[in-house]
């Protein structure tokens, strides 16, 4: 699920469903199953997204939860160092999932319930988000399964795994370039 819009008129309902579903629901699920992990020495493996390293103009909410979980994986990773509990970011890019269609779904009827002053000041940013389709070269799901099976499984496993193209060039990018030139490619590929 991906909140989008700009963010002044994102729904406070809707930016805590966003941290709930990307944050509070991991933290929780390991915050129970950490006795066991103990016991068992066993491993953590959290699903981030490059957008939790390189946020993306009008998909605030969604980034803002990956930098969440990418700040909680980086901490408990040493955080939980003394009991052998090895905790794992895998970083996907764009998957071919139904996630595209629901997102524009889900932004169709946000936009539709906001003020005119809202249209006024971002309707060619509403009529483009509304276009989006699943990334032509977006990666399999299977790929990415196969990924955290090896972060599950491997005997010294990365702290990060980064799959697929987009998400290795978004995050070289950001490391690479000032942030004034990535700005001004972000704004000119999203149209802003």
């Amino acid at each position: 699920m991906v909140v989008t819009g700009p963010l002044e008129f994102i729904p406070p309902d809707q930016l805590d469903m966003q941290f709930a579903i990307n944050v509070r629901g991991p933290v929780t699920l390991i915050q129970r199953l950490l006795p066991a992990l103990r016991t068992a020495q066993g491993r953590i493996v959290n699903v981030s997204s490059v957008n939790g390293r390189l946020a993306m103009p009008f998909s605030l909410p969604y980034a803002a939860s990956k930098f969440a979980l990418e700040a909680v994986s980086d901490g408990l990773r040493v955080e939980l160092r003394r009991w052998g509990i090895r905790t794992v970011l895998v970083e996907p890019g764009a998957i071919a999932t139904p996630l595209w269609d629901t997102s524009r779904e889900r932004a169709v009827r946000t936009f539709s319930d906001l003020p005119a002053e809202a249209s006024q000041l971002y309707g060619g940013t509403f009529a483009a988000l509304a276009r989006v389709r699943t990334p032509r070269r977006a990666i399999p799901p299977e790929r990415v399964a196969r990924i955290i099976v090896k972060a599950l499984t491997a005997r010294h496993p990365r702290a990060r795994y980064v799959v697929g193209w987009d998400a290795r060039f978004g995050i070289l990018s950001k490391a690479l370039l000032p942030t004034w030139l990535l700005d001004l490619l972000m704004a000119r590929w999203r149209r802003t």
